[in-house]
């Protein structure tokens, strides 16, 4: 038995999975087609089990910890989420660059002379929340160190979707490495 990772977002409208690029690319698979969905199919299950009008109204679910995303839901069907054509996109992750401008991957290569073997090793494994002016490779660490007199909640923004979701790391979440989130209506 196989569970896709990338299967809760397939039903995204069309504009929410292309880029601005020819079409052709979007053909040949170039496309956004978002991640951590069996988390977020998970956390649907939940709300719509409790009964919340949250399930038919809209909500936004954050996945957050070493690995990040946000997700739009409607009717129990994402519509749109934070993550792209690969699992570096969107929300800065443990060890994970997330959204970059594409000038900026451009500029490594041909101003500082980085292969692209070099600038996927930057973007995957030395960037995200271990980039940030911190030693520490997991966000519970980054998140202290960028705000110490914080609450046990953290409002992260999300730009690219202009959403904004509060998070409460919860000891009761299955996964241990993974953030329960409060929906709210969209």
């Amino acid at each position: 038995m196989a569970f896709f990772d990338t299967a809760f977002h397939r039903g995204h409208p069309w504009v929410n999975d292309t880029f601005a690029l020819p079409r052709r690319f979007y053909d040949d698979g170039i496309r956004r087609y978002g991640f951590h969905g069996l988390s977020h199919v998970y956390i649907t299950s939940v709300i719509e089990r409790d009964g919340s009008d949250l399930h038919a109204s809209g909500m936004i679910i954050a996945h957050l910890g070493n690995g990040a995303a946000m997700c739009a839901v409607r009717n129990g069907k994402s519509i749109g989420s934070t993550m792209g054509f690969s699992a570096l996109d969107g929300l800065p992750m443990g060890t994970r660059c997330g959204r970059i401008d594409p000038g900026a991957v451009l500029h490594l290569i041909e101003e500082k002379g980085m292969t692209p073997k070099e600038v996927l090793s930057l973007l995957c494994k030395k960037a995200g929340c271990w980039g940030y002016p911190v030693s520490q490779a997991t966000c519970a660490h980054c998140w202290a160190r960028i705000s110490p007199k914080r609450s046990r909640r953290s409002t992260i923004t999300c730009s690219a979707r202009a959403a904004a979701v509060l998070v409460e790391p919860s000891k009761s979440c299955p996964s241990g490495g993974m953030f329960r989130s409060e929906f709210f209506s969209m």
